[in-house]
């Protein structure tokens, strides 16, 4: 069964932690190399450059094969709605632990390679003794654990920000704007200033705020970038290429629509009511750079967004959940997936021009099926597909 795209972003930062955290300590292992100091290891009395780096080698991987995994895959989520100093308490302790069992087997691999000790032997022991006690364990601690820390804090800073736009601030990839290709969907729940009465505003506030979380998986899942949130409406983003690959961008609508109905029953509990939501597509060309001075952020600009903006308000109008730009739908190459219902060129408020526009459904008969009335399913086949 092949991995989901949001597993397969976790396991990339785990490999990316794991990566970082060598580096580090190879640095380390060099300036302690290069100013000739010792590693502080109680009772080794000469310095080893070579075995040095072999030990951090050994110390990083089984550290890395515990911490980084723990950290993406549990503590980061889990703690998600804790405050900070709440996961880097937990994450210290959690350290802590983790440091003192891979130091044992790091200073016995030390120790064996610089002196040739037999495993059991009782000087060997003494010396394990010594840097349980001494302040070079103390030293490790301090340091990995602000390592730790700080790795935890830049996957919530990442998560903050969305998917890849820390790392293009700090490269400054959008400094100077930049003309990109992108797809846009707009999502927003309907009904929201009823709801929004008959719940209050702090319990409307948490239906949206679950809301935002339970769909963020599908999204991911077909590699959509969550642009930002406007009041009860959120704006998905795709790289021209990744949305229009097995239609993603058309299937994330339908993968969020299948997560709410599966999660009915936890909303009709808490809230009395399940959300509805209805969502516009649409792509072109957008400019896309960094603005701000004190909170930096990326954007994109241009008429596409605002045109996604109307297409969705149109969804009331049409009776529909889901629209689609004919624009759109001429750049997909999909199968039987989905079936199309035009109508037809729509003047679209504050737009000069109107704007050709589709309802979409997901397919739930065969081709040799008859499919629903006044709707056409698309026949388009890439060879992606049909591999």
């Amino acid at each position: 069964m092949p991995l989901s795209n949001a597993v397969k972003i976790k396991i990339s930062q785990v490999f990316y932690i794991a990566l970082s955290w060598l580096v580090v300590s190879m640095l380390i292992v060099l300036q302690e190399y290069l100013f000739q100091s010792e590693l502080k290891f109680s009772g080794i009395e000469n310095y080893s450059g070579a075995t040095t780096a072999l030990t951090t080698l050994f110390a990083v991987f089984i550290a890395s094969l515990l911490a980084a995994p723990f950290i993406v895959f549990y503590l980061k989520d889990r703690f998600k709605s804790k405050p900070l100093w709440f996961s880097l308490l937990f994450n210290t302790i959690i350290f802590v632990i983790i440091i003192t069992l891979v130091s044992l087997p790091a200073l016995i691999f030390y120790n064996f390679l610089s002196t040739n000790l037999t495993l059991n032997g009782p000087m060997l022991l003494t010396k394990v003794w010594l840097f349980y006690t001494g302040p070079a364990y103390l030293s490790i601690l301090l340091n990995w654990t602000i390592l730790s820390s700080l790795t935890l804090i830049v996957l919530q800073i990442n998560d903050k920000y969305g998917q890849g736009v820390l790392w293009n601030l700090l490269k400054g990839k959008y400094h100077k704007p930049k003309q990109e290709e992108r797809i846009f969907m707009f999502l927003d729940i309907t009904s929201s200033t009823a709801i929004a009465e008959e719940l209050g505003n702090i319990r409307y506030f948490e239906l949206l705020s679950s809301f935002f979380q339970d769909i963020t998986k599908p999204i991911i899942k077909n590699y959509g970038e969550i642009y930002q949130y406007v009041g009860d409406e959120i704006v998905v983003s795709w790289k021209m290429a990744q949305g229009l690959r097995q239609a993603h961008c058309l299937q994330c609508f339908f993968d969020i629509q299948e997560t709410i109905e599966m999660l009915s029953t936890k909303y009709m509990e808490q809230y009395g009511l399940v959300p509805g939501y209805k969502a516009g597509l649409h792509c072109g060309e957008v400019t896309v750079g960094e603005v701000g001075t004190i909170k930096k952020d990326i954007i994109f600009s241009g008429d596409v967004l605002n045109t996604t903006s109307r297409i969705q308000d149109a969804c009331k109008r049409f009776d529909s959940n889901l629209l689609i730009s004919q624009e759109l739908i001429d750049r997909l190459k999909v199968c039987n997936t989905f079936i199309f219902k035009e109508i037809g060129a729509i003047q679209l408020r504050g737009k000069l021009q109107p704007v050709n526009l589709s309802i979409v459904k997901k397919n739930v008969v065969t081709p040799t099926q008859v499919s629903n009335k006044g709707f056409k399913t698309s026949t388009r086949f890439s060879e992606t597909n049909r591999s």
